[in-house]
């Protein structure tokens, strides 16, 4: 089944890189836990594929991935992953090996896909706070220990097939590509038998396993290449595979918490260095993992980018300032401004969104800043500036949601791109979302 991925110092590109490479060398997850996973996987790679399908942006993988709410995160992040980046084979492979294919379906019941990133309907925009990018989605970094994980794994694994509708036998393609990526590259999915009492999913694909290998050979020999990661290099989308950069990764000293010469003595084994234009940013080696780390856990690091960490920077309020935060959450930029007002200024904080306030208070507890942020769920254009309560503004920090496009290779959306290059050719009368049977 899935193997958790280790805890130390592996970014998420690494992650993905070194889940296949060392599988053997992690902890098994429980078969329930094993479940949950390729569900929320599946329900993951369905919504990305349709929000590319129809062009329209939508949350990071990242932001999916580390969600609160989401169990054994990093699991899943590296399932989807992988899934995502082998779709152009795994898609032939369903195909060859007569794997019944039906419309992913979607809770909201608004839109139905063919199953493929290939789908170019105008669907529903996924409501969804990814905005800020990779590195503020890293605030819904891993919640649940993983005992708690084990036990909602066995908690749900009578129902990991709720979602499921009556497809006449056939596979929800997200729910396929999973599996089959799992089955074939992955840890397997634990079934040896016909038993009419497995997940219809995995019966499916589970009694098709000889055949699905069988594909999956034929596949490789007709591309001439030794293995998947040949053939997938070779597709027209393996260019942005081969692309992908080597980030480094950065990380704000929460100077309410601790001083920068004490954090970098810390985490002196990962031989951090002080980024050059960025007061108390902390510039570590590309990939490297501080989801876990307890200084981030308790507030003392704040995992925050170059980029999001330059507009407070450059408003470089003073100690004892009053400032505005106009588009304030999730709060990354509200903290930092905290850190430069000291316990002697005051930030007011403003967001229209409630859920993604309430977020942002959770946040500003966590850096220690709840007494020096006053956070309001209010358009902060309806702010009336002669009010005697913002008499002593001294500045004001407009960052708007933006795309997020700027981070792009750290978010995942390269592997989006791969999938999106066609794994050979369309074969007559094959539908434009999914080839093969079942679309």
């Amino acid at each position: 089944g899935v193997q958790e991925p280790e805890r130390e110092r592996h970014g998420p590109n690494e992650a993905v890189k070194s889940y296949t490479r060392a599988m053997g060398k992690r902890r098994p997850l429980p078969l329930g836990l094993c479940r949950v996973v390729w569900k929320q996987a599946a329900a993951i790679v369905a919504r990305l594929l349709r929000a590319d399908g129809a062009r329209r942006g939508g949350s990071s993988i990242k932001t999916l991935t580390l969600a609160p709410g989401v169990s054994a995160k990093k699991a899943t992040h590296a399932v989807v992953c992988e899934t995502i980046k082998h779709i152009p084979l795994l898609r032939l492979v369903l195909h060859d090996a007569g794997v019944p294919l039906t419309a992913d379906v979607f809770a909201d019941k608004k839109a139905r896909t063919k199953g493929s990133q290939d789908s170019r309907q105008e669907l529903d925009h996924d409501d969804d706070d990814g905005d800020e990018g990779a590195e503020d989605a890293d605030d819904g970094d891993e919640k649940l220990s993983e005992d708690e994980d084990e036990q909602r794994g066995s908690e749900d694994e009578s129902g990991e097939d709720d979602d499921e509708e009556d497809g006449g036998g056939g596979v929800q393609a997200s729910m396929a590509y999973v599996l089959a990526y799992e089955l074939l590259f992955g840890g397997g999915i634990n079934n040896q038998d016909d038993r009419s009492d497995l997940p219809r999913a995995e019966m499916v694909i589970g009694s098709l396993r000889k055949a699905m290998n069988l594909a999956l050979k034929r596949k490789l020999r007709s591309a001439k290449v030794p293995d998947a990661e040949a053939f997938l290099l070779a597709q027209p989308g393996g260019r942005a595979l081969a692309a992908v950069p080597s980030h480094s990764r950065h990380v704000r000293v929460n100077t309410l918490k601790i001083t920068v010469e004490a954090a970098e003595k810390h985490l002196s084994r990962l031989r951090p260095t002080r980024d050059p234009h960025v007061p108390n940013l902390l510039v570590l080696p590309a990939g490297t993992d501080l989801h876990a780390h307890p200084m981030v856990r308790d507030g003392r690091l704040i995992l925050q980018g170059k980029a999001s960490c330059l507009p407070a920077s450059a408003l470089a309020p003073e100690l004892g300032w009053e400032v505005l935060d106009c588009c304030a959450a999730p709060g990354n930029k509200t903290t930092h401004l905290a850190a430069l007002v000291g316990p002697t200024g005051r930030v007011h904080a403003f967001d229209s969104d409630a859920r993604r306030l309430k977020r942002l208070k959770s946040n500003c507890q966590l850096a220690g800043a709840g007494s020096i942020v006053r956070s309001r769920c209010e358009d902060f254009l309806t702010l009336d500036p002669g009010s005697p309560e913002y008499a002593g503004v001294r500045a004001v920090l407009l960052d708007p949601s933006c795309s997020g496009s700027g981070t792009a290779g750290t978010r995942g959306d390269y592997l989006l791109a791969a999938a999106r290059g066609e794994a050979g050719r369309k074969r007559p009368g094959a539908s434009q979302a999914v080839e093969g049977k079942g679309a």
